[in-house]
């Protein structure tokens, strides 16, 4: 028999039951009856999982095909908190939704859409690259800094800041290797980039430039680009690392420890669990 448990965001969990208990009510006890002995840590245990597992769900398919993956590319096999394409949406949360671009597996967060160049489901980590400087930064095409939401993902720590100033009345002080070409409605415009934090000298902090973005790259990119020679398109390339947590883990590892699916009603906005 399986239970379906709604967890709404306000921590209010609901199950709903359609079968009636068949225990027998218990025999009364005398009023000079010593108080019960508390539960054994087994009991309690078992007495969670009855509680999971004690009603029905009538429309099984609200978590239709909820056992099916995401694949696109080289990425394959993946599972919730993820969907897209043969796993639909409500198999997991809106902000891990994944598309399918050709051969390249894409996420879409606060306005920027990423390739996602690899997801690793057992530590949580995800490489990212912003579509828009994939395989060139002539077509930067948002003039928005790189941010996901916070509750959900966090920059790993091995990622460093770079700044693409765009659009700049001077040009002549910054180094050379810094310089990078790129047309804005057709204009080459003078650009260059910082690596680290922004300095206050106003020649080299951007105030000369009409556009300023932040995009996080690899550490190991950034050797690359400062030591020996690389590109900034090839550093770039490379993408860079987050870490995300889904907000109600611990409910969904108590549920799919006892072979239950997951799910997500966009509607309520609550987390399923099919138990």
């Amino acid at each position: 028999m399986h239970a379906l448990t709604i967890d709404n965001p306000i921590g209010i969990t609901v199950s709903h039951a359609h079968c009636n208990s068949h225990l027998p009510p218990p025999p009364p006890s005398p009023t000079d009856a010593p108080p019960p002995a508390p539960p054994p840590l087994a009991a309690t245990a078992l007495l969670l999982v009855l509680l999971l597992t004690a009603s029905s769900l009538s429309a099984g398919s609200s978590l239709t095909n909820c056992n099916r993956t995401f694949n696109c590319g080289l990425l394959v096999e993946v599972f919730y908190p993820f969907t897209g394409s043969d796993r639909p949406a409500h198999c997991g949360q809106p902000e891990f939704l994944l598309s399918c671009d050709g051969c390249y597996p894409e996420l879409t967060a606060d306005s920027l859409t990423y390739h996602v160049l690899a997801l690793d489901q057992t530590r949580q980590s995800l490489t990212l690259l912003r579509t828009d400087l994939y395989n060139t930064i002539a077509r930067l095409q948002q003039y928005a800094n790189t941010t996901l939401n916070s509750t959900i993902f966090t920059f790993a720590s091995d990622n460093d800041g770079l700044t693409l100033f765009c659009k700049c009345s001077n040009s002549t002080n910054v180094n050379p290797d810094n310089l990078f070409s790129c047309e804005i409605n057709g204009t080459e415009t003078d650009n260059y980039h910082l690596i680290g934090a922004v300095p206050t000298d106003p020649i080299l902090n951007g105030s000369g430039c009409n556009v300023s973005v932040t995009v996080p790259i690899l550490r190991p990119a950034v050797t690359m680009l400062t030591a020996y020679g690389s590109t900034l398109r090839e550093a770039l390339m490379g993408g860079f690392e987050v870490n995300y947590t889904n907000p109600y883990e611990d409910k969904c590892v108590m549920c799919g420890g006892i072979g239950g699916e997951r799910g997500f009603d966009l509607i309520r906005e609550a987390h399923l669990y099919l138990c």
